[in-house]
């Protein structure tokens, strides 16, 4: 870690200190910008908020003159990374104020995803701060705007937030109401990651609690537990982390739950003795309590760092998910229509993959889109963006190509795949794909659609192929 820190410092100072980059154009307009606010915000991560700070700072000035020509989300980034350096210093009044900027600048452009992330870190800061009234206020300005909005990661958090605000102010028939649109909403895969249910089944424990309800609040507290469990299986080297976590959180909340019949037990107790004994029990329990709220205060820090990364990776294959696949591509496509760039998506569905789950099972379907997911990624460039659009679904964009040069570049990678073996069972594996060439004013859903019509055409001629979009189709 100390090298990483090292290497980072290292190379902020070279950006910063080159003689013949006065106005850092040498590399292209903005190059410098980019790799320092990448420099910073990795720092962040690392604990180094003095020097992350200079650095993102610096990047923000320079994104925010140039709104025509820089993607709007690397200004985001720059106040984000700001937020977040501020906080770790303990200059929350200073990382507050830099939150109302960058909810304001998300609501200049539009950006309700991005809004909405910034409201739910606002009443993180609140409840952190002990204004539960403030949180609950900003909820109830919000609520009816952020409800128009589309389902997305970002405003399943904010219900979830605001289900925990009912419940606190004791509105048991909006609790119950929310929590029915909630599960509903939680049930679309593509937006439910296992924290959104962990943090729901918890809330909900609560609200059955206070209904008094014992049986059904044990029942969604050792839920929540599951989820919790389950994120062990979606990270790496975690599992102490998780399994910590999860078993202090049910150990907590029992206690909680069984407060009430604790105290009945004690008005039957006429021994003094046994009163000492569970008076001497509840005072260590209280000892523990405390120990393991400050403990789950840790753990939940940390999770909140890793929540993020969570949501926009595939879990089985390891690449990008819907979710972030389709933001990533709008991306490119921003950059593609700003400086009139090629730009090629690719839509990959693999051949007989029904046939292999049937014939030799499940897992073996698992091994093969892994394989698969693997080797085009050792196969594409590190510019291109790769991920899982949907069950054997997959989308390649290429900036910068055209149709004809992304087709040599997909029968390239067919080719190879070709020899990949998962079993030697298994014949040699194939794939078709669909290719569309960007078009000034396409819209991103108009592409992925030409790219399935041009898949349908490769389907249809046998498959194993590569064909382009054409109208004449």
């Amino acid at each position: 870690m100390g090298l990483i820190r090292a290497s980072l410092n290292s190379g902020a100072k070279v950006l910063g200190e080159l003689p013949s980059l006065t106005e850092k154009r040498f590399f292209g307009d903005g190059a410098i910008e980019n790799m320092e606010l990448e420099i910073g915000l990795n720092m962040s991560y690392l604990g180094e908020n003095k020097r992350a700070l200079e650095l993102c700072s610096r990047a923000e000035t320079f994104f925010y003159t140039r709104p025509l020509s820089s993607p709007h989300r690397y200004y985001q980034i720059a106040l984000d990374c700001q937020r977040r350096s501020l906080e770790n210093l303990g200059r929350i009044d200073e990382a507050f104020d830099m939150l109302e900027k960058y909810t304001e600048y998300a609501t200049s452009i539009e950006d309700w995803n991005t809004y909405t992330y910034g409201l739910v870190l606002k009443i993180e800061y609140f409840y952190a701060l002990g204004k539960v009234k403030e949180a609950h206020e900003l909820i109830e300005k919000t609520e009816s705007f952020i409800s128009l909005l589309p389902t997305s990661y970002d405003t399943n958090t904010y219900q979830i937030s605001r289900f925990k605000a009912l419940v606190e102010q004791s509105e048991f028939e909006r609790a119950n109401a929310l929590s029915a649109l909630i599960i509903d909403n939680l049930s679309d895969e593509y937006s439910s990651p296992d924290l959104h249910w962990a943090q729901f089944k918890s809330i909900q424990s609560s609200l059955f609690e206070q209904l008094g309800n014992k049986e059904a609040a044990i029942s969604a507290l050792r839920d929540s537990k599951n989820f919790y469990q389950s994120l062990y299986y979606q990270t790496d080297d975690r599992k102490e982390l998780f399994s910590d976590y999860y078993e202090s959180a049910l150990a907590e909340r029992k206690l909680q739950l069984l407060k009430q019949q604790h105290e009945l037990s004690q008005l039957e107790l006429a021994n003094s003795n046994r009163m000492n004994l569970i008076l001497t029990a509840g005072a260590l329990t209280l000892f523990g309590l405390l120990a393991l709220i400050s403990y789950l205060y840790a753990v939940q820090r940390r999770l909140k760092r890793e929540q993020e990364t969570l949501a926009t990776v595939d879990t089985l294959t390891g690449v990008r998910n819907r979710r972030s696949l389709l933001g990533a591509v709008q991306l490119e496509l921003n950059e593609a229509k700003s400086y009139k760039n090629d730009l090629s998506l690719v839509l990959i569905d693999l051949d007989n993959f029904k046939e292999i789950n049937d014939n030799y099972g499940h897992e073996c379907g698992d091994d093969l889109l892994k394989a698969f997911c693997e080797h085009v990624s050792k196969s594409i460039r590190k510019t291109d963006t790769f991920g899982r659009y949907g069950g054997e679904e997959f989308i390649l964009c290429l900036p910068k190509t055209s149709a004809a040069e992304a087709k040599k570049v997909v029968n390239s990678i067919l080719d190879s795949y070709r020899k990949v073996r998962i079993s030697p069972n298994i014949s040699a594996q194939t794939f078709s794909a669909g290719i569309a060439q960007y078009q000034t004013g396409i819209e991103t859903s108009n592409l992925i659609k030409q790219c399935d019509e041009a898949l349908y055409v490769a389907k249809r001629f046998g498959r194993n192929r590569v064909c382009i979009f054409s109208q004449d189709d």
